[in-house]
């Protein structure tokens, strides 16, 4: 029996016999191709999702949907295929999102989504991951990258990240203003630890510097009050791996990008992918420093407060970095992650304990998601030179605050 390790195969147990030699050699001989993208193609492709925290399990579906639906085409138009594999079903090769989308981008939790696929899985340190014997048990194998691996993170981790022993129910319901001892009132709810471990497992050491994709996060900086974001850039003239602040411009705009100042620089993606989706309340916020560079510090909460839909900024640097100021040869995949609505009417004449126990935070995040997406729309659709298939939104339906789906979904950690 052979167990796929990374690129390599070895035997399962045993020493290195000459029997377990030529195993070795014949399960090499028929290892997975890993197929990437054909040269020529005609548009600059974009993938962005949602935050969502371990609700983006549903996301994950949707990019592993993506990820077969390009294997299918592959398999359908055989002359996109390595020569000397012997393919005959999707199930005989493999492909990585990072080699078909030339910038990924996620809000909040979305980052996770964006980095692991960007690195292929941390460059291989998910390995240890998904060939853990459970896993294995439970997925069958997943390559390095593999949306597959997105399953793994949102339903073996959500206990790790957000977990329910955190929550001292015995002090009181959670978020309840009345009463300052309930969890979540005078401190946030969870710890940094588990998220931070749970990135580690799925990115290791992995810096900006390693994304094999450009990916951009968005974050809010305590220290600075800016708007920050941090941008591996594959495409263009702007700095490799940088820090970009938002800082509003004092003189006449020279340029297409939004007004951002960027700082080269590389940062380890476990600490920008904690700070960026570290929301206020849930979790404290993240200390990150530029690699080398202490001085150059940042105090990081959830990029989804300041801008709710990171599409926005991805999709003008994107055309920026490209040329494609009218957005004619940019196609973007915008993937959403479910919406609970609920009837705020009872809030009309309420003060602020009102408010914030009615979830304006909630309702901030939503209202300027739906808009910024809006925009994009009007973007696309006003353009008669842009096809109707350049911009594709995907979403679950809206579920309401009061049935058990919108319930589930209005819980803290989602």
């Amino acid at each position: 029996m052979c167990l796929f390790v990374g690129s390599a195969v070895k035997p399962e147990s045993g020493s290195v016999s000459e029997e377990n030699i030529l195993l070795l050699q014949t399960c090499n001989q028929y290892r997975k191709a890993l197929v990437k993208r054909p040269e020529g193609t005609t548009y600059k492709t974009l993938i962005s999702v949602d935050g969502g925290g371990v609700r983006l399990l549903l996301s994950s579906m949707v990019y592993i949907e993506v990820e077969q639906s390009i294997k299918r085409y592959l398999l359908a138009n055989p002359q996109y295929l390595p020569s000397g594999y012997h393919i005959t079903s999707t199930d005989d090769f493999d492909i990585n999102l990072a080699d078909y989308f030339d910038f990924m981008t996620g809000t909040s939790a979305g980052g996770w989504i964006s980095l692991y696929l960007a690195t292929r899985g941390g460059q291989g340190a998910s390995r240890a991951v998904f060939d853990d014997p459970d896993i294995v048990d439970r997925y069958g194998y997943i390559p390095s990258g593999g949306a597959e691996g997105l399953r793994v993170l949102f339903r073996e981790f959500a206990t790790v990240i957000y977990p329910p022993e955190a929550i001292n129910v015995s002090a009181g319901t959670p978020g309840d203003l009345t009463n300052p001892l309930a969890p979540g009132v005078a401190s946030p709810l969870f710890p940094l630890d588990g998220l931070e471990a749970t990135l580690e497992a799925f990115l290791g050491d992995t810096t900006l510097s390693d994304c094999d994709t450009s990916v951009l996060l968005t974050s809010y900086d305590l220290i600075s009050g800016y708007t920050t974001l941090f941008l591996a850039n594959l495409l263009g003239d702007r700095p490799t791996t940088s820090a970009a602040k938002m800082i509003p411009r004092s003189s006449p705009k020279t340029t297409f990008v939004p007004d951002l100042v960027f700082e080269e620089g590389d940062y380890f993606l476990v600490d920008v992918g904690t700070g960026s989706s570290a929301p206020v309340a849930l979790n404290p916020a993240k200390s990150v420093t530029q690699i080398g560079n202490d001085a150059n510090e940042f105090l990081l909460i959830d990029g989804a407060f300041p801008i709710e839909y990171s599409v926005l900024p991805a999709s003008f640097i994107c055309a920026a970095e490209t040329g494609a100021f009218n957005f004619e040869n940019l196609a973007i995949v915008s993937i959403g992650a479910g919406v609970v609505v609920a009837d705020r009417s009872p809030l009309a004449n309420a003060g602020l304990a009102g408010w914030l126990e009615g979830g304006i935070l909630g309702l901030y995040y939503t209202s300027g998601r739906d808009s910024q997406s809006s925009l994009i729309d009007y973007i696309f659709y006003s353009n008669p030179n842009t096809k109707p298939y350049q911009y594709l939104r995907i979403d679950t339906e809206e579920f309401a605050a009061d049935t058990e789906i919108g319930m589930a979904l209005s819980d803290p950690r989602y």
